[in-house]
């Protein structure tokens, strides 16, 4: 039996591509084998497979725009030209309230990277 997978790439604001596209798969039941995904393409993967195209969209359209994310006011709070811990703690955690316990819990067939670099 053949397998199909999905890899989403990185690239932070060029992820809003890829919540387009995952919006589609998502609107038109296409499902994969297995995901993978590297830095903004590991948190779209995750919004994918739990068919939560809602928050793909605001990543992509709201928040990926928002000067206290992206810009000077990232850069001279966090040391960053991406507030990544505003955006991973305050907008994913307690705005969208996602969690990966639904990736657990359906033993999701994926694999994520992210990295850091100081």
């Amino acid at each position: 039996m053949e397998k199909i997978g999905l890899v989403l790439e990185g690239g932070g604001i060029r992820g809003a591509y890829t919540a387009g596209a995952v919006k589609w798969l998502n609107d038109n039941n296409i499902t994969f084998d297995y995901g993978v995904g590297i830095s903004s393409g590991s948190v779209y993967l995750a919004l994918y497979w739990q068919g939560e195209t809602k928050i793909a969209y605001d990543l992509a359209t709201k928040y990926s725009i928002a000067p206290d994310i992206v810009g000077l006011k990232a850069l001279f709070k966090e040391g960053h030209f991406v507030a990544y811990n505003h955006l991973f703690n305050d907008v994913l955690k307690k705005e969208a309230h996602m969690t990966i316990q639904p990736l657990l819990d359906q033993k999701a067939n994926i694999e994520v990277g992210c990295y850091v670099l100081d």
